[in-house]
């Protein structure tokens, strides 16, 4: 009503509303959600592992995998079945690629930035000094990231380009 006019409106449903009260709340989400993403990664990463090892084929065991993630989200969902199926069929085939491609420690990323769920793309809300927060980290791990994968070589120079 008038409050979700004035003050904007809540998070998602997904989102304990204590995780905006205070910059210390916030802060305790993220460190939280380190431990919950690499939980998380490990035991897809077993799985799309597993799924690999025992059916032999990747398009199999991508296939195995997302039938194992829409079994997962449909009972769960309150969406449409279709609109369940395809997004889980999306996220399914985006955590196996990755997963496959890339590698655990990029599962391990994909899953922490799956957090941004909770966040809030509406900057006006009262809640967006959070996603700020929570950018601002992700921006600096990047740049960490980046700094990291240059191995001491300058950015702009012509030998970095030439190798």
């Amino acid at each position: 009503g008038m409050v979700s006019l004035k003050y904007g409106s809540l998070p998602n449903s997904t989102t304990q509303i204590n995780d905006f009260i205070s910059l210390r709340h916030t802060l305790g989400f993220l460190v939280g959600s380190f431990s919950g993403a690499v939980s998380f990664a490990a035991g897809v990463f077993f799985v799309i592992f597993m799924a690999c090892v025992l059916l032999r084929r990747d398009w199999i065991a991508a296939v195995f995998f997302v039938v194992l993630g829409i079994a997962a989200t449909i009972p769960t969902s309150s969406e449409s079945w279709f609109a369940a199926t395809l997004s889980a069929s999306l996220i399914g085939f985006g955590y196996f690629f990755v997963a496959r491609r890339y590698g655990l420690l990029a599962l391990y990323v994909f899953g922490f930035c799956d957090i941004a769920n909770h966040l809030s793309a509406n900057f006006s809300a009262w809640y967006a000094g959070h996603t700020f927060l929570f950018l601002a980290v992700l921006l600096a791990l990047a740049i960490y990231a980046f700094r990291t994968a240059l191995g001491g070589q300058k950015v702009f120079t012509g030998k970095l380009l030439e190798e």
